[in-house]
Protein backbone atom coordinates (compact mmCIF):
# COMPACT_ATOMS: atom_id res chain seq x y z
CA UNK A 1 0.00 0.00 0.00
CA UNK A 2 1.38 3.54 -0.61
CA UNK A 3 -1.62 5.57 0.50
CA UNK A 4 -5.21 5.00 1.74
CA UNK A 5 -7.78 6.80 3.10
CA UNK A 6 -9.27 5.88 6.53
CA UNK A 7 -12.81 7.04 8.82
CA UNK A 8 -10.41 7.02 12.06
CA UNK A 9 -7.09 7.03 13.90
CA UNK A 10 -5.77 5.76 17.36
CA UNK A 11 -2.54 6.78 18.50
CA UNK A 12 -1.67 3.28 18.48
CA UNK A 13 -2.67 3.17 14.69
CA UNK A 14 -0.51 6.30 13.84
CA UNK A 15 2.61 4.89 15.03
CA UNK A 16 4.73 4.75 11.55
CA UNK A 17 2.56 6.60 9.49
CA UNK A 18 2.05 9.77 8.46
CA UNK A 19 -1.37 11.35 8.16
CA UNK A 20 -3.02 14.10 6.98
CA UNK A 21 -7.14 14.95 7.58
CA UNK A 22 -8.43 15.63 4.21
CA UNK A 23 -12.21 15.65 4.86
CA UNK A 24 -15.39 14.83 7.38
CA UNK A 25 -18.24 12.75 6.58
CA UNK A 26 -21.49 12.23 8.81
CA UNK A 27 -21.97 8.36 9.89
CA UNK A 28 -26.32 8.54 10.22
CA UNK A 29 -28.70 6.29 10.94
CA UNK A 30 -29.81 5.02 7.68
CA UNK A 31 -33.51 3.26 6.36
CA UNK A 32 -35.02 2.61 3.02
CA UNK A 33 -37.10 5.24 1.93
CA UNK A 34 -40.40 3.03 2.51
CA UNK A 35 -39.66 2.15 6.41
CA UNK A 36 -42.80 2.53 8.30
CA UNK A 37 -40.41 3.71 11.46
CA UNK A 38 -40.00 7.00 8.82
CA UNK A 39 -43.51 8.16 9.70
CA UNK A 40 -43.49 7.94 13.33
CA UNK A 41 -42.46 11.89 14.94
CA UNK A 42 -40.09 10.23 18.09
CA UNK A 43 -39.05 7.05 17.96
CA UNK A 44 -38.22 4.72 21.38
CA UNK A 45 -36.12 2.02 22.14
CA UNK A 46 -39.39 -0.58 21.84
CA UNK A 47 -39.92 1.07 17.92
CA UNK A 48 -36.66 -1.47 16.90
CA UNK A 49 -38.05 -4.50 18.74
CA UNK A 50 -39.00 -5.75 15.15
CA UNK A 51 -35.98 -4.48 13.34
CA UNK A 52 -32.81 -5.96 12.00
CA UNK A 53 -29.67 -4.17 12.63
CA UNK A 54 -27.21 -4.16 9.98
CA UNK A 55 -23.78 -4.11 11.45
CA UNK A 56 -19.83 -3.84 10.06
CA UNK A 57 -17.06 -6.33 11.64
CA UNK A 58 -15.59 -5.43 14.97
CA UNK A 59 -12.53 -3.76 14.63
CA UNK A 60 -14.75 -1.18 11.62
CA UNK A 61 -14.45 2.64 12.60
CA UNK A 62 -18.29 2.58 11.59
CA UNK A 63 -19.05 -0.44 13.75
CA UNK A 64 -17.36 1.73 17.23
CA UNK A 65 -19.36 4.93 16.40
CA UNK A 66 -22.63 2.68 15.72
CA UNK A 67 -22.51 1.24 18.67
CA UNK A 68 -21.79 4.58 20.39
CA UNK A 69 -24.42 6.69 18.50
CA UNK A 70 -27.06 3.59 18.92
CA UNK A 71 -25.94 2.78 22.89
CA UNK A 72 -29.51 3.36 24.32
CA UNK A 73 -31.42 1.22 21.38
CA UNK A 74 -28.85 -1.32 20.42
CA UNK A 75 -29.93 -4.29 22.83
CA UNK A 76 -33.46 -3.56 21.66
CA UNK A 77 -33.26 -4.70 17.68
CA UNK A 78 -34.25 -8.06 16.83
CA UNK A 79 -31.63 -9.00 15.00
CA UNK A 80 -28.11 -7.65 14.45
CA UNK A 81 -26.74 -8.90 10.96
CA UNK A 82 -22.91 -8.45 10.32
CA UNK A 83 -21.45 -7.93 6.81
CA UNK A 84 -18.11 -7.91 5.71
CA UNK A 85 -19.26 -5.11 2.67
CA UNK A 86 -20.26 -1.60 3.38
CA UNK A 87 -21.62 -2.11 -0.07
CA UNK A 88 -23.66 -5.09 1.01
CA UNK A 89 -25.02 -2.95 4.10
CA UNK A 90 -26.16 -0.62 1.44
CA UNK A 91 -27.19 -2.83 -0.60
CA UNK A 92 -29.27 -4.46 2.34
CA UNK A 93 -30.83 -1.78 3.31
CA UNK A 94 -32.07 -0.76 -0.19
CA UNK A 95 -33.51 -3.50 -0.48
CA UNK A 96 -35.82 -3.23 2.80
CA UNK A 97 -33.33 -5.85 5.16
CA UNK A 98 -32.80 -3.83 7.87
CA UNK A 99 -31.23 -0.47 9.22
CA UNK A 100 -27.63 0.85 9.01
CA UNK A 101 -25.02 3.40 10.20
CA UNK A 102 -23.74 4.55 6.70
CA UNK A 103 -21.19 7.30 6.02
CA UNK A 104 -23.03 9.94 3.74
CA UNK A 105 -20.46 9.86 1.43
CA UNK A 106 -20.98 6.09 0.58
CA UNK A 107 -24.49 7.17 0.33
CA UNK A 108 -24.65 10.00 -1.17
CA UNK A 109 -26.12 9.51 -4.79
CA UNK A 110 -28.98 6.99 -2.69
CA UNK A 111 -29.81 10.46 -0.24
CA UNK A 112 -30.01 12.86 -3.26
CA UNK A 113 -32.50 10.34 -5.07
CA UNK A 114 -34.16 9.37 -2.04
CA UNK A 115 -33.80 5.99 -2.02
CA UNK A 116 -32.43 5.82 1.62
CA UNK A 117 -33.24 8.29 4.65
CA UNK A 118 -32.04 9.28 7.73
CA UNK A 119 -33.50 8.09 10.72
CA UNK A 120 -33.95 11.12 13.16
CA UNK A 121 -31.00 12.53 11.91
CA UNK A 122 -30.83 14.85 14.54
CA UNK A 123 -30.36 11.92 17.66
CA UNK A 124 -28.06 9.67 15.62
CA UNK A 125 -25.53 11.38 13.45
CA UNK A 126 -21.70 11.93 14.19
CA UNK A 127 -19.44 13.88 12.54
CA UNK A 128 -16.46 11.78 11.26
CA UNK A 129 -12.91 12.91 9.90
CA UNK A 130 -11.48 11.31 6.92
CA UNK A 131 -7.66 11.03 7.13
CA UNK A 132 -5.06 10.16 4.09
CA UNK A 133 -2.50 8.39 5.24
CA UNK A 134 1.00 6.79 4.60
CA UNK A 135 3.87 5.25 6.14
CA UNK A 136 6.26 7.79 7.57
CA UNK A 137 9.43 8.00 5.82
CA UNK A 138 8.61 6.68 2.70
CA UNK A 139 9.08 8.37 -0.24
CA UNK A 140 6.58 8.74 -2.84
CA UNK A 141 7.89 9.16 -6.57
CA UNK A 142 5.71 10.82 -9.82
CA UNK A 143 2.31 10.10 -10.30
CA UNK A 144 1.59 9.01 -6.44
CA UNK A 145 3.51 11.78 -5.05
CA UNK A 146 1.73 14.08 -7.23
CA UNK A 147 -1.65 12.73 -6.20
CA UNK A 148 -1.13 12.48 -2.36
CA UNK A 149 0.03 16.22 -2.70
CA UNK A 150 -2.96 17.20 -4.35
CA UNK A 151 -5.03 14.92 -2.11
CA UNK A 152 -3.61 16.52 1.18
CA UNK A 153 -3.37 20.17 -0.36
CA UNK A 154 -6.76 21.79 0.87
CA UNK A 155 -7.60 22.26 -2.55
CA UNK A 156 -7.54 18.84 -3.22
CA UNK A 157 -9.31 17.93 0.10
CA UNK A 158 -12.17 20.65 -0.48
CA UNK A 159 -12.20 19.62 -4.62
CA UNK A 160 -12.37 15.71 -3.52
CA UNK A 161 -13.74 14.78 -0.17
CA UNK A 162 -16.50 17.53 0.46
CA UNK A 163 -19.14 15.01 1.58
Amino acid sequence: MLFGLVGELTDADLRGLESREVGRDSLQLMAPRSHPLLTRNKLSPSDFRQQTLLMRPPGSSIRTRAESMLASILGHFHHVVELNSGEAIKEAVLAGLGLAVLSTWSVRRELQEGLIVPLDSQRWNQLRPIYLIRRAGRPLRGQVAFLWDFLASDIGAAQSFTP
